[in-house]
């Protein structure tokens, strides 16, 4: 049986009171906790979902994400108990925005949480341009269907925040460039994708960093990633140093960032670069990166499994590539890489992470190939060149066409495999993939494959100082010497 009314009147009054107090007579942050609980008992629950927020921040700031979560759970219970209406759907977006990237930030983008109250803020965000937070949410909100290489999806969302950046919204202009680039690159539009790299980098609004802080929850940082993507680009031109520079950068800027954004990019920078090394054949730099990766993570209080995951996805990356390099590998040893690789690839594929499928599949295929399995790597090749097909996210196809070039044993067939790759490679601005087909189809056919190999080192610098070019330069020197003393 409900209380009379005058037994109720008090108790709210008193704790509303209490609440007010200890918002305006507190010196410095008041306890956000208190002030939401006694918001809650005297039935002002929009209030209270403010003071959760705030206890949320508070919390994010110390590094206490599980908390922070916690909190913005409590103030959504807080608003589902307003009036419904476009006053409640408006301050439901911010808490739920912050909700799925915080859960994104410690347990990937594949959590279930961080999927619904996605497209929890899709719904509740209407279509008034005028409003910074329905623009923070949709470049948000694209930022995570980027991850799961949904670029369709990604295209819709982000022809809506440009048509509002095209009114002189500069604020969100770094991460429209970077969204932007980001789609390119993964469709192997490489040039066009470092002109939107270079522009996220450069182009930031006066006080920038001051008036995004209070809209931007993505954990990927725009101007760090883009960083990053500058370092691969380096990478694949064949300029190291480029790319260590940019890394560089892409660190600095994390180191700008608060929690947990700074911690997030730093170790993404650190992904990046395991990437970099390893495709710069530094296997043993690559490794302790892996080591460190994993040591950063823990200390930073993120998501252990997550990272964890991750630390071991790099680690059998780097081993994997390591044996094929050593020209004679170990068939025990390739096996059990293909085993722990291809658990790996399937558990990324349940969480949803797609971006990275087609690196993953071209490594498992070429392990399978030195495994004596060349049938059953050529159907992973052609799934994952089926998979970049569907979704257009092409930015490893010629590393996968060269990789399956290798499956046949006819010479013709393989022969053009690697013409193939090579052509694309050409086509798509990636000399270091061109070099690797050349190559390889140098070392196949000798002679007439000699102009294409040269016309690729070519397009390298001369201090590269990757092993390829290396390779290139000794098999054609050689080459010219067997047939000068003939």
């Amino acid at each position: 049986m409900k209380s009379p009314p005058s037994l109720h009147r008090p108790v709210c009054g008193e704790a509303y009171t209490r609440a007010d107090a200890l918002v305006q007579n507190v010196a410095g942050d008041p306890d956000w906790p208190l002030v939401a609980a006694h918001y809650e008992q005297a039935g002002r629950h929009a209030d209270a979902a403010s003071a959760y927020r705030r206890a949320s921040a508070a919390a994010r700031r110390r590094g206490a994400l599980a908390e922070a979560r916690t909190y913005l759970s409590d103030a959504l219970t807080q608003l589902e108990r307003c009036p419904p209406g476009p006053d409640r759907d408006r301050r439901e977006i911010s808490p739920r925005l912050e909700r799925g990237y915080l859960t994104a930030t410690a347990e990937g983008a594949g959590s279930s949480v961080a999927i619904a109250d996605f497209e929890r803020c899709l719904q509740l965000a209407g279509t008034d341009l005028r409003d910074d937070e329905l623009l923070s949410t949709l470049t948000g909100v694209a930022a995570y269907y980027i991850w799961r290489a949904d670029l369709h999806r990604v295209g819709q969302l982000l022809d809506v925040v440009q048509a509002a950046a095209a009114q002189g919204r500069r604020l969100f202009r770094p991460a429209l460039d970077f969204s932007y680039g980001m789609v390119a690159w993964l469709r192997g539009e490489f040039d066009s994708a470092k002109g939107y790299f270079n522009r996220t980098t450069t182009d930031l609004a006066e006080d920038y960093e001051h008036q995004i802080q209070a809209l931007w929850f993505v954990p990927h940082d725009p101007v760090a990633t883009a960083h990053e993507y500058l370092a691969w680009d380096r990478l694949v031109h064949s300029d190291l140093a480029g790319a260590e520079l940019q890394l560089m950068d892409a660190v600095q800027r994390s180191d700008q960032l608060g929690y947990p954004q700074g911690p997030y990019n730093r170790l993404y920078a650190l992904d990046m670069e395991i990437w970099v090394r390893t495709e710069a054949g530094q296997y043993d730099h690559a490794r302790a990166l892996v080591g460190e990766l994993i040591e950063k993570s823990d200390r930073y209080g993120l998501d252990y499994l997550y990272w964890q995951m991750l630390g071991a996805t790099e680690q059998v990356l780097v081993d994997g590539r390591a044996s094929l390099a050593s020209g004679n590998p170990d068939r025990t040893a390739v096996s059990a890489q293909v085993e722990t690789l291809t658990q790996i690839i399937d558990v990324w594929r349940a969480v949803g992470a797609n971006t990275n499928r087609p690196f993953y599949w071209c490594l498992l295929g070429r392990l399978l190939t030195a495994a004596g399995q060349p049938d059953e790597a050529r159907t992973r090749l052609d799934a994952a060149l089926q998979f970049a097909t569907d979704t257009g996210v092409r930015f490893y196809d010629a590393e996968l066409l060269r990789a399956r070039a290798h499956t046949h044993t006819e010479r013709n067939a393989r022969a053009a495999g690697f013409a193939a790759a090579r052509e694309l490679a050409r086509r798509q601005g990636v000399p270091l993939f061109e070099l690797r087909a050349a190559l390889d189809d140098f070392e196949l056919r000798g002679g007439p494959a000699r102009s294409h190999l040269v016309d690729a080192v070519k397009r390298m610098p001369v201090d590269s100082g990757l092993p390829e070019l290396a390779q290139a330069l000794a098999v054609l020197q050689s080459a010219d010497e067997n047939a000068s003393r003939k």
